[in-house]
């Protein structure tokens, strides 16, 4: 009944008096002259364009006969749409979860014991030793000196450390391959390194 959107529209509510005074309704220009106006206007404008092609749609398609209000309220239409929506985001929110998993996994791994096990090439061109048994052994006879981190495993801060020594690697290399920041790779290489002197 009432423009709502209108800027100039106020509520009119109780406000006519006992004797009835007829206004003619107001005269919307086409040219707006405030920044409310005209963004009612284009709001309008919009809107109209927004009729203007759902008709013109529904007469490019006469085949369909269904109203689109009718299907928005079938319950069985929306549930059917929706149950094989839900199916296809748990099935890729599963492979997802699964993926993340397997690359955490992957991360995790890296440059642990586990990664090493097995692979003397692997230690003698990252650390120098000879052997896993030769990495291992000097591991156990370090580790009770090596200190704790929060971030890295002990292992994992002595295969840092060797690393560094045996290939020349930069701070930043290191510290993007191992997660860390370049700060802590070195207060790491030095906590070890002296560790290493000392023993």
């Amino acid at each position: 009944m009432h423009d709502r959107l209108n800027p100039d529209w106020a509520p009119s509510l109780n406000l006519r008096t006992s004797r009835s005074i007829q206004t003619p309704p107001p005269v919307m220009a086409s040219t707006s002259t405030t920044p409310a106006l005209s963004r009612y206007n284009r709001h309008m404008e919009r809107a109209q364009r927004k009729l203007d092609m759902s008709q013109f749609a529904s007469l490019a398609h006469p085949d369909v006969l269904d109203d689109i209000s009718d299907e928005a309220n079938n319950a069985a239409t929306q549930t059917d749409v929706n149950n094989q929506c839900l199916q296809g985001m748990e099935y890729e929110i599963s492979a997802l979860r699964a993926e993340n998993q397997h690359l955490k996994n992957q991360l995790s791994d890296k440059y642990s014991e586990k990664d090493f096990e097995g692979k003397d090439d692997k230690v003698k061109h990252l650390t120098g030793l000879s052997s896993y048994e030769m990495l291992m052994l000097l591991f156990q006879y370090l580790s009770p000196y090596l200190p704790l981190s929060l971030v890295l495993s002990q292992f994992r801060t002595f295969s840092l450390t060797l690393m560094w020594l045996r290939l020349n690697l930069s701070v930043m290399f290191l510290a993007y391959e191992f997660g860390l920041s370049q700060s802590t790779v070195s207060r790491i290489f030095s906590s070890v390194i002296t560790v290493m002197y000392y023993k």
